[in-house]
């Protein structure tokens, strides 16, 4: 969950002493831990495959962003369109029979 400008973190009771020994080491790993879950979250919205499996991918879910890289895999990209319905139609015969 985002943390919102205001909202509070953590709660801290010592001494003082005690307090400014581990304030340096408290900040510096919060700062890093909060933009390691910056980072993360921005490449949440991203999918990098190969052209024809990114392009299927963005199709299924028109709400998500893709970044496409310019490979492709020679798997994919031999398999047509129309030998993925035939593949898929057998499948539902079988199954329709097996039942």
């Amino acid at each position: 969950e985002p943390v919102k400008p205001g909202d509070l973190v953590a709660v801290v009771k010592a001494d003082a002493r005690t307090l400014l020994s581990g304030e340096r080491t408290a900040l510096n790993y919060l700062q890093r831990m909060s933009g390691i879950a910056t980072h993360t979250r921005k490449l949440a919205n991203y999918f990098v495959p190969d052209q024809n499996l990114g392009q299927y991918s963005a199709s299924q879910l028109p709400e998500k962003q893709f970044i496409f890289n310019d490979g492709y895999c020679h798997v994919h990209d031999e398999i047509m369109i129309d030998e993925l319905e035939e593949a898929k139609a057998d499948v539902k015969s079988r199954s329709a029979k097996s039942r």
